[in-house]
């Protein structure tokens, strides 16, 4: 049945092997699998997959830029007309053969320990009149092509060296196997060693999330930006691209529930303004080259007069960048919590667009192209069936289903599942911008859902099963080993040739959602275990910020180094997984914040004179705030400097700054992206890098120094609303003043800046500005001479002179952004 064969050059006993002559390229092993009864599926897991040609190679269309996305390539040898890769690119190590009748299958070492250096062996996969032959092999040298940015850029080329002689030893095993079905042998991997882990703090996750999403939000289009820089502020492809319509729908879905359960306000806002996106008819497209209904577009340009849909790599379904079926699904849970005819009528007739598109045999093609003469690959992407498209159609249909009784819909569906269903799955084309027939789960997991919706409409037993089936072909794109340096176990990469090696936390998170939905319903411990370590495993990609970024790729074998940017799509993802494991609260406000009569309020007054409000206790002066330099000059007994209390912005009111804002916003709009787009030309060359703006001297432009404001003030009894505005920002608080614990409080409650314009060239801020030394820290109260204060404060700078809170990575500070926060100042023995 399976005959096996090792290199003569080495000695070999219980695994351990010595090499005993010096050879270019040594054969660790091969196997001989004989050909009795027909090959029904064969995989390398998250590597490669067929149903008929038992061979690494792949008819896979890959075009430029797509081919640019890596930092580490182990490239391919060709040795004796055999195609030879690297290991480095398979996630569960096992090949998998199923006949008709049994599966074999082989576990294997991915990486061996060769000298003082880890190498992954190479493998090769033929075939001859008799047998499936599977090699292992070991190269002394073989090439490896790098580069410093995983988006763009121009690889080099290098040739590695493994330094091996005779005499040196080293370990590789392998173990064949038998089972029945290929998902045992899979399954038997995943619940190896899965023990029960401590979930991290979930709650805190999902918090640090929610204020990552303030980098993004632009408040003026009423979108979220998607690819915010991770250390600077400002976007990439900010000047050709702006917004995800399909992620908009889901942080809709997302945002809508959350609301209902928590009462959070900012959620509640957030709907309010992604719900009039939809219904925005420069954002859907009524006159269509094929299909009936409407189709909403996939992405967004900003210009002079808001924003402009358009379609980019054609009108698709689902995956990046996006489509149809995901946005029309996401609208639809969307109206379970709200009623809105307008989003309502206009689903319909998305939802009749999908009806007109699918194909004779229940699929739906990849994309198909409605307008333009400008195709961003140059494929005719309507002649490819997609996976996940098919996937997110039927879970839109059934939805459609469930909310407008429309037996079409729900025949349509149906009739998808048909395509779907495969005791041997390899899903294909549910990305555009990975290669054309290339395998790959971010499908999949599209999939598990979509069989799961109709498990849950019929009942019937056999779409539970195949939710499962497609479960199981996920678990093989799981990475179940790790490195010396390089921490890969227990995280998802659904990508087996283009976009690889790398880590996918955002697909890792989504992931985890869908298999905790499997477990509610399985009630099958593997799904919520692997959920867990999963959930751990991509939660360590977080940033100090809270974002997360949607790709982490190796530099070589030594580190793993997350994307510049944060995903938008990912950050919400990750706050969805969270959910999974706490329960969200009502928001209750903080009883620190808020200031009741007591007994000294009555000693309080406070007047306006000038630009000024004046605090008063018990007729002493003790506190100034000048609203047109929104700057606390004055507090008693505690020897402010010329700072005071202020903030600063660096950058968007200098001439140099104002000039290219006022260029780049008449540049704004259909083809005007295409003139501000060539800013992002030096990528193409480089590679996508971080700007590093931060990278700079702390350099504060006091907002006092800035002409041209209009203020208001309005005070009652012990409290006073201001506002101040200029050309660019918009600065607003209602402040309360009361006594407590002995004290007196000067509240802020909220202060809000919003940004009044796009394209401003923000590089930091800071506020607040404190003229003294900071004497002590606790938590987010600072304490100084004679008073403290209290705020968000992520990034405390402190000098003898003054104590600056950096909040340049609080907020979208250079496209429409909004600052929110409350802004305590005890003021101690007035």
């Amino acid at each position: 049945m399976v005959e096996e064969e090792i290199d003569e050059g080495f000695r070999v006993k219980d695994n351990h092997y010595t090499i005993e002559v010096d050879k270019d390229r040594y054969i660790l092993r091969r196997f001989y699998i004989k050909k009795d009864g027909k090959l029904l599926y064969a995989f390398i897991g998250g590597m490669w997959y067929s149903k008929d040609v038992f061979s690494l190679k792949q008819k896979i269309s890959l075009p430029y830029p797509f081919s640019t996305y890596y930092t580490f390539k182990i490239l391919d040898e060709k040795r004796d007309d055999e195609l030879c890769r690297s290991l480095l690119y398979v996630k569960m190590p096992i090949i998998v053969l199923q006949f008709e009748d049994r599966c074999l299958s082989v576990e294997f070492d991915p990486v061996i320990k060769a000298g003082e250096k880890e190498v992954f062996p190479f493998i090769s996969l033929s075939e001859d009149g008799e047998h499936y032959i599977i090699t292992f092999y070991l190269f002394r040298d073989f090439e490896v092509k790098e580069k410093e940015s995983a988006w763009l850029g121009i690889g080099k080329k290098r040739i590695e060296s493994v330094e091996i002689k005779a005499g040196d030893t080293f370990t590789f095993s392998t173990v064949a196997k038998e089972y029945r079905k290929w998902g045992d042998a899979v399954r038997k991997i995943a619940e190896r060693d899965i023990k029960e882990v401590e979930i991290e703090d979930a709650e805190k996750v999902f918090e640090k999330g929610k204020q990552a999403l303030w980098r993004s939000y632009d408040h003026l289009a009423g979108t979220f930006l998607q690819l915010p820089w991770r250390e600077s502020t400002g976007f990439t492809f900010v000047n050709s691209s702006y917004s995800l319509l399909t992620y908009d729908a889901v942080r809709l879905h997302y945002f809508t529930r959350w609301y209902k359960v928590s009462r959070d306000e900012d959620f509640r806002e957030w709907s309010k303004k992604l719900s009039k996106l939809f219904v925005n008819p420069n954002l859907y497209k009524i006159n269509l080259k094929q299909g009936r209904g409407i189709i909403w577009y996939n992405m967004t340009n900003l210009t002079k007069n808001g924003l402009q849909g358009y379609f980019y790599m054609d009108c698709g379904y689902s995956g990046y960048p996006g489509g149809q079926a995901s946005i029309a699904f996401h609208l639809l849970q969307y109206l379970k919590y709200e009623r809105d005819e307008k989003v309502e009528e206009l689903v319909k007739k998305s939802l009749e667009y999908i009806l007109s598109t699918q194909k004779e045999n229940g699929s739906w093609p990849m994309a198909i192209h409605q307008e333009g003469k400008i195709r961003f690959r140059p494929e005719k992407l309507d002649r490819y069936e997609t996976s996940g498209g098919t996937a997110e159609s039927i879970r839109a249909l059934i939805s459609g289903y469930k909310q407008f009784k429309d037996e079409r819909l729900k025949k349509a569906a149906l009739k998808a599942l048909k395509y779907l269903e495969d005791s041997y799955p390899i899903c294909y084309n549910g990305l555009r911008d990975i290669g054309i027939n290339e395998a790959e789960a971010f499908s999949a997991i599209s999939s598990i859902d979509a069989f799961l919706d109709a498990y849950e409409l019929t009942g019937n037993e056999r779409f539970l099963e195949d939710s499962l089936n497609y479960a199981y072909y996920t678990l093989t794109w799981f990475y179940m080993y790790n490195t010396k340096n390089l921490k890969l176990k227990y995280n998802f990469h659904p990508i087996s040739y283009s976009i690889t090696p790398r880590l996918s936390p955002y697909e890792s998170v989504w992931v985890v959602s869908t298999y905790m939905r499997l477990y509610e319903i399985t009630k099958e411990d593997i799904w919520k275990r692997l959920s867990e370590h999963v959930y751990n495993e991509a939660v360590k990609w977080q940033s100090k910020n809270g974002g997360l970024s949607e790709g982490v790729f190796p530099r070589g074998l030594d580190k793993l180094k997350s994307l510049p940017m944060e995903q938008t799509f990912a950050t919400v993802e990750l706050m969805q997984a969270s959910t999974r494991f706490f329960h969200l609260k009502q928001n209750e406000t903080l009883e620190s914040e808020e200031l009741k009569d007591r007994q000294g309020d009555r000693d309080i007054e406070i007047e306006r004179k000038g630009d000024s409000i004046y605090i008063y206790y018990r007729s002493e002066n003790v506190s100034i705030f000048n609203v047109r330099q929104w700057k606390i000059t004055f507090i008693k007994n505690s020897n402010l400097n010329k700072y005071g209390i202020s903030l600063s912005f660096s950058n968007p009111y200098s001439i140099k700054s104002r000039i290219a804002n006022k260029i780049k916003q008449s540049l704004r709009g259909k083809y005007g992206k295409f003139i501000l787009g060539l800013a992002d030309a030096p990528f193409f060359i480089k590679g996508v890098y971080n700007p590093n703006r931060r990278n700079r001297k702390i350099d504060i432009h006091p907002f006092e120094d800035i002409h041209r404001k209009n203020i208001s003030i309005e005070i009652d009894h012990r409290k006073a609303k201001c506002i101040c505005e200029t050309r660019f920002h918009r600065i607003s608080t209602e402040i309360n003043v009361g006594w407590k614990d002995g004290n007196l409080h000067v509240l802020f409650k909220p202060i809000e800046i919003e940004v009044l314009s796009h394209d401003l060239n923000c590089i930091q801020v800071l506020f607040p500005i404190v003229g003294c030394k900071l004497l002590k820290r606790r938590g987010n109260q600072l304490f100084f001479n004679n008073f403290s204060i209290k705020g968000n404060f992520p990034r405390v700078i402190e000098t003898d002179f003054y104590t600056a809170v950096d909040q340049t990575l609080t907020t979208n500070w250079t496209h429409g952004g909004l600052y929110k926060d409350t802004i305590d100042i005890t003021i101690f023995n007035p």
